[in-house]
């Protein structure tokens, strides 16, 4: 798999948000690499918790605290959730 070349001048969100739209693994489990997340598959999963945080209430600014084993989704999550209570999404 070839890099991309936008990837290296920007930050994970970025990438897999806003460049990365594409099948293609952008986060792999380290320890099982048949696990991973694409850009397409991490959107949906990012939007899909953002949605059930904000019709529990949250709001930006808030706190939200999120009880994860050791997963390949669990950076994207935590990432993703900070940027949303920011406000940014």
């Amino acid at each position: 798999m070839s890099a991309d070349p936008g990837a290296s001048e920007t930050d994970l969100l970025t990438y897999i948000f806003d460049i990365a739209h594409t099948d293609k693994p952008v986060l792999v489990d380290a320890s099982n690499p048949s696990r991973f997340l694409t850009s397409r598959t991490a959107r949906v999963a990012t939007r899909k918790l953002i949605a059930g945080l904000r019709a529990e209430g949250f709001k930006a600014g808030e706190c939200v605290c999120i009880h994860a084993f050791n997963d390949v989704r669990r950076t994207l999550f935590l990432q993703r959730t900070m940027k949303s209570t920011e406000g940014a999404d």
